[in-house]
């Protein structure tokens, strides 16, 4: 009985797929341009949800709901070598910026700054001069 359900729906594949293929071709542009607005629509939907889902279980393993003994030790040590890189980060930029070319590139950057807040000042002063102008 097995056997003869799997033939007849093997003998009516073709069959349908053939029939599939027909109604496919008998299609107007304005049928397909319809359905591919809605494939379309289908697939900015999926774009949208998978993101979600994608951050969700990007950060999953921030949460403190999923906890085991091993996982807090984990964090634990997560947690110790974030510190560490930040204290290594802060003595290399102490570093790097001892050097006497870039001490100079910072000069160039301090000044850069400081004519450029003296532009907003005198910038600012203009406009209140305009607007007490007759």
């Amino acid at each position: 009985m097995r056997h003869a359900m799997m033939l007849g729906l093997c003998c009516c594949l073709p069959v349908l797929g053939a029939l599939a293929a027909d109604s496919a071709s008998a299609r107007t542009k304005a049928e397909i341009d319809q359905r591919l607005g809605e494939l379309a629509k289908r697939q900015l939907e999926l774009s949208f949800s998978l993101q979600d889902q994608t951050l969700k279980n990007d950060t999953l393993w921030l949460n403190p709901k999923y906890t085991s003994p091993e996982i807090a030790v984990l964090r634990k040590r997560c947690e110790a070598l974030k510190s560490e890189l930040a204290t290594v980060q802060a003595q290399l930029r102490e570093s790097v910026e001892a050097l006497p070319e870039v001490r100079a590139e910072l000069e160039k950057i301090g000044q850069q700054r400081d004519e450029y807040q003296k532009l907003a000042r005198q910038m600012t002063e203009l406009k209140q001069q305009r607007e007490q102008a007759p």
